[in-house]
């Protein structure tokens, strides 16, 4: 089915860990300390739950084989993914979001302020995010994100994290 499902994996205790554990193997009866010091003494989780008996989950795999249907959109590396410029309304305050719950909370205070400002869709499941105008906003790449094009002094402000834009709006 294309909901996927959960591989598990049951390893087998490396024989090191045998000996480690008074030559107590995987599913053995080990004592409590000795399981903590098979603990203590393993790097990486799946030697030590073999040391156990615990079955482990190892990851997620959709149907096509994908670890999950937003694989790829988290990154090690940061900055834009392509070039596209962010739409821009006539209002001062450019909100760049979507109805998650921290964008919910500075559409809220923008409305009980009585503020006015244009709302922009950031679609993050096709990553519009990644784009090289919001990137500019946001170099984190997360919603939401809202500029002031009349900020203190005139001067334009790039806002983000919604605690911050709160802060920003509430001042």
């Amino acid at each position: 089915t294309d909901q996927g499902s959960i591989e598990q994996q049951t390893p087998t205790a490396p024989a090191s860990m045998a000996s480690e554990a008074g030559g107590a193997g995987a599913g053995a009866s080990i004592s409590r300390s000795e399981r903590g010091a098979i603990l203590l003494g393993v790097a990486g989780g799946l030697a030590a739950g073999a040391a156990l008996g615990v079955t482990l989950y190892e990851a997620w795999r959709s149907a096509q084989g994908r670890a999950h249907a937003h694989q790829g959109i988290n990154r090690s590396d940061s900055g834009p993914r392509f070039e596209a410029t962010l739409p821009c309304g006539n209002f001062p305050i450019q909100l760049y979001s979507l109805g998650t719950p921290n964008g919910q909370k500075v559409t809220i205070l923008l409305e009980e302020l009585g503020l006015p400002y244009d709302a922009h869709f950031i679609n993050i499941g096709r990553g519009d995010q990644f784009s090289s105008g919001f990137v500019a906003v946001n170099p984190n790449s997360k919603i939401p994100a809202m500029v002031d094009r009349e900020g203190p002094d005139g001067n334009t402000v790039n806002l983000f994290e919604s605690g911050s834009m709160l802060l920003y709006l509430a001042e």
